[in-house]
């Protein structure tokens, strides 16, 4: 062989001993797997001690437990009243709410100044007369026999107050009385109106109206006697006294001295 070094190594292991060759290839897989084993229980070791450190890491801190209560305590505690509601004033500079201030003060309503006594009683009609409910429908008052006998039509000024009052003996025998508070000066310029209506009535042949007697009475009073043929006579007392009216109708028609005296009791109790 050319060369000099190979030529020399190979003087000297020419007559070396060499192991057979499947000798060698059992120790060489023998080495190999000594060697796998070797590096996979580094890797197992390696991945446990990962693994236990991660599990550490991500573990959260657990809170400590609490201490154990000196006595036992059901699981479902019975419930306890609730509290009573306590009231609470506001403070000098809240508002309360407009609903809850106290009430607007409202415009003073006179009250009815037109009382049961200022209405005829028993006493001034006679004996045996007892109070009774309501007057009818006006059916007895001057607006309607005006309307009756087709006397020029008039108008009542604005009723302030009022009352109605009957007195009764029996069926067919009672006294009927209306008495109206008027707006100031309505009483007086309603009787003016009446003293021309019936002067200026002009009722049908055998009918009339007139103005039996006047001033007997208050301020000022009239006693209206309707005329509706043969003997059927239907007799008005209007008497003033202020801005109060009263209005008298009495049945079975009376002698006129008799209306102007309940006209005159009238007046005296108002």
């Amino acid at each position: 062989m050319p060369d000099r070094h190979f030529r020399s190594l190979y003087a000297e292991t020419e007559h070396t001993p060499w192991e057979p060759v499947e000798g060698v290839r059992r120790r060489a897989r023998r080495r190999t797997t000594a060697q796998a084993g070797m590096v996979g229980a580094v890797v197992a070791i390696v991945l446990v001690s990962g693994g236990v450190a991660f599990a550490r890491a991500d573990r959260s801190p657990q809170p400590s437990p609490a201490p154990a209560a000196s006595a036992a305590v059901s699981s479902a505690p019975a419930p306890s009243n609730p509290p009573s509601p306590v009231e609470t004033s506001p403070s000098q500079d809240e508002t309360p709410p407009s609903h809850l201030g106290t009430s607007p003060s409202l415009p003073e309503t006179p009250s009815s100044d037109i009382t049961r006594a200022m209405m005829l009683q028993p006493a001034d009609v006679g004996p045996g007369y007892l109070p009774a409910d309501g007057t009818g429908d006006g059916d007895w008052s001057f607006e309607f026999n005006a309307a009756a006998l087709g006397c020029p039509a008039g108008s009542r000024p604005e009723a302030i107050d009022g009352r109605e009052r009957a007195l009764r003996k029996g069926r067919e025998v009672y006294v009927l009385q209306e008495t109206t508070r008027f707006t100031e000066g309505g009483a007086s310029a309603y009787l003016g109106g009446v003293r021309e209506r019936v002067s200026n009535c002009k009722a049908p042949a055998g009918q009339s109206v007139r103005i039996a007697s006047q001033h007997f009475a208050g301020d000022e009073s009239l006693l209206v006697v309707f005329h509706y043929g043969d003997d059927y006579l239907t007799q008005i007392v209007l008497v003033r006294k202020g801005d109060v009216l009263t209005e008298i109708f009495s049945k079975p028609n009376p002698d006129e001295s008799v209306s102007r005296s309940l006209g005159q009791k009238a007046a005296a109790r108002f």
